[in-house]
């Protein structure tokens, strides 16, 4: 996920990068002494053994998933980050390393303060080969965005690329507003960009050909698909009144 600061990476990142650097090293000396008869598999089971070490910690902060996201960080807080980090780990002195290790943490905190002031903000993708507009709603605090329609990859594209700098990985809500490709036609690349919660589809979307896809694709995603109930004037329900029609099973 380019674009957003994720907690978990930073704390595997301190526990890989000294594996990594210490695996090159071993790695230069079998290299070296490639003559010894000795040394390629002590070097071996070393290198063997951080390598199980760098997967357990990448396991292990993976299994955190806090599924907590941050907008992407500004150049200079990220230039303060790597310099305080790199005088901590070089500091000779308790007084430069505690000046480091405070700067560090504000750094990040900085990080974690900065979705406080943003607002919420709205997206209107149209024109190109998309028929109608996609709407997109995102949170200030990096949460769940909201999308109503999604008519082409392009839109899914910019829905995509604009919620990532915003520290959002996930979609709340998609609802297709119409039973046509031109509804939902870009709904599998928001598919794979970002996590969905729950699709929102209106009540005669097996007329369509598109319709149905995102339905099926919604269901291996493991994304919840509701219905929306078409009214006797043509018009459909709001989404508080289709959450009371629910697909348990996989649409037909």
């Amino acid at each position: 996920n380019q674009g957003i600061f994720i907690p978990e990476a930073l704390l595997s990142n301190f526990a890989i990068v000294p594996s990594v650097w210490m695996i090159f090293t071993l790695a230069m000396a079998d290299a070296l002494l490639f003559w010894l008869p000795w040394i390629s598999p002590l070097l071996g089971s070393m290198m063997e053994l951080l390598l199980s070490f760098t997967k357990e910690a990448c396991v292990l902060t993976a299994g955190l998933d806090t599924r907590k996201f941050l907008p992407q960080p500004g150049v200079i807080s990220v230039l303060l980050f790597y310099a305080s980090l790199a005088a901590a780990a070089g500091a000779r002195s308790m007084r430069v390393l505690t000046a480091s290790v405070i700067l560090l943490g504000a750094v990040i905190c900085s990080w974690y303060l900065q979705t406080a002031f943003r607002k919420p903000s709205v997206a209107v993708v149209y024109g190109g080969d998309a028929g109608i507009p996609c709407i997109a709603i995102y949170p200030p605090s990096g949460g769940a965005a909201a999308v109503a329609n999604i008519p082409s990859k392009a839109a899914a594209r910019a829905v995509v690329n604009s919620a990532l700098r915003r520290g959002i990985a996930e979609v709340g809500t998609l609802a297709i507003a119409g039973a046509s490709k031109e509804y939902c036609a870009g709904a599998p690349a928001l598919f794979s960009g970002l996590e969905t919660r729950m699709l929102l589809l209106p009540e005669s979307y097996r007329r369509s050909a598109s319709c149905r896809r995102t339905a099926d694709l919604a269901f291996e995603e493991s994304c919840e698909t509701r219905l929306i109930p078409q009214k006797s004037d043509g018009t459909y329900a709001t989404p508080e009144y289709a959450c009371g029609a629910s697909v348990a099973s996989k649409p037909g």
